[in-house]
């Protein structure tokens, strides 16, 4: 009973310290998971447009590394797109794992070189599309808490996962 009042208090501490450090009217839409922070957008637009929403708060498209994006239930743009003859994330990371949609990527007509979450109920949901398709995308910011204790007249900051 212990630990689980404790986890409480400790995930009430990391949202007040998410909140100060991000500002209250910054994260209305945004949702914490895992050491970042997602936003899922209300419109479409094309990859490129997605991806300049993004960083012009601070953000990038979502790089996946593992299937937990099935909770964001709709087909949305992801931070993944074709260089030369190999997929790289918009870190800069190459492509590994992945969760491509059976037969995919094929890309059609030989133009899709942008990647979406196609079937957001499934793990295997990647789809290559075009960049100019109109689509909702998913930002994703990381964040590290920094908090500051004292103990005799010293300060220190720690970072909290």
């Amino acid at each position: 009973m212990k630990v689980k009042k404790y986890e409480r208090t400790a995930a009430a501490k990391k949202e007040r310290l998410f909140i100060t450090a991000f500002g209250r009217a910054n994260i209305s839409r945004w949702t914490y998971f895992r050491g970042s922070i997602y936003y899922v957008s209300t419109t479409t637009a094309n990859w490129p447009a997605s991806r300049n929403y993004c960083l012009s708060k601070g953000a990038d498209l979502v790089v996946i590394n593992d299937n937990f994006v099935r909770g964001f239930n709709r087909k949305a743009w992801i931070g993944l797109y074709k260089s030369g003859y190999a997929w790289r994330w918009v870190d800069g990371s190459i492509l590994s794992p992945s969760y491509w949609a059976p037969r995919e990527p094929n890309n059609l007509r030989n133009r899709e070189d942008r990647v979406e979450l196609k079937f957001y109920n499934q793990v295997r949901s990647w789809n290559d599309e075009p960049w100019t398709t109109s689509n909702f995308w998913i930002c994703e910011k990381k964040v590290s808490f920094m908090v500051l204790t004292t103990c005799k007249n010293k300060v220190s900051t720690n970072k909290v996962p």
